[in-house]
């Protein structure tokens, strides 16, 4: 999903994006095994990716994003940019990931996401998540019982997105250009 968002973003909103994951290798292994496939199974992607695709960096319509690593301290030097993805926080040098987004400071935007399996409190991800302002998503069951999602509702044998309180599976649909009974609240 971060992917997608990623690329809607540098194409409609004409953003540079710093996307990192832990290591190098990683990144290899993340753009060759799902980027680069979610690019040619997709022919809008292809046009948006037309004139530099590559492991290190994908050109989407005017803006690029890049895919670094976080183990070495050279990695966030030299690349401004709009959007900082941290994926996999928690496995990444956290002062590399506190250095790249610094790369944001020449930005109207100073955008950042953070993303992790949190791994001890007061460490990476849960860092992030004390600084945010913690909203989040809800949605509204047609019983009428407003939840954000958490585990509690994946339910059943072949699991589905379900209400706590009366288990019928959650619309994740768009009605009138919003998300079905969504609001954020803190």
């Amino acid at each position: 999903m971060a992917n997608i968002k990623a690329f809607w973003v540098a194409k409609n909103k004409k953003l540079d994006i710093i996307y990192s994951l832990p290591a190098a290798s990683d990144i290899h292994e993340f753009v060759a095994g799902k980027t680069n496939r979610l690019i040619s199974n997709n022919p809008v992607f292809q046009q948006w990716t037309a004139d530099k695709d590559s492991i290190e960096q994908k050109r989407v319509g005017d803006s690029v994003i890049y895919y670094r690593g976080t183990w070495t301290d050279r990695a966030a030097l030299m690349i401004p940019a709009d959007l900082y993805i941290a994926d996999e926080v928690d496995r990444s040098k956290q002062e590399v990931v506190m250095q790249y987004s610094t790369r944001l400071q020449h930005s109207d935007y100073k955008w950042r996401w953070y993303f992790s399996n949190p791994s001890t409190p007061g460490y990476g991800v849960d860092v992030m998540w004390q600084k945010s302002d913690q909203k989040h998503y809800f949605y509204k069951c047609e019983c009428g019982h407003w939840q954000y999602l958490t585990m509690e509702n994946i339910m059943g044998d072949k699991p589905y997105f379900g209400c706590v309180k009366c288990k019928r599976e959650l619309s994740r649909r768009y009605n009138h250009g919003k998300p079905n009974g969504w609001r954020a609240s803190k």
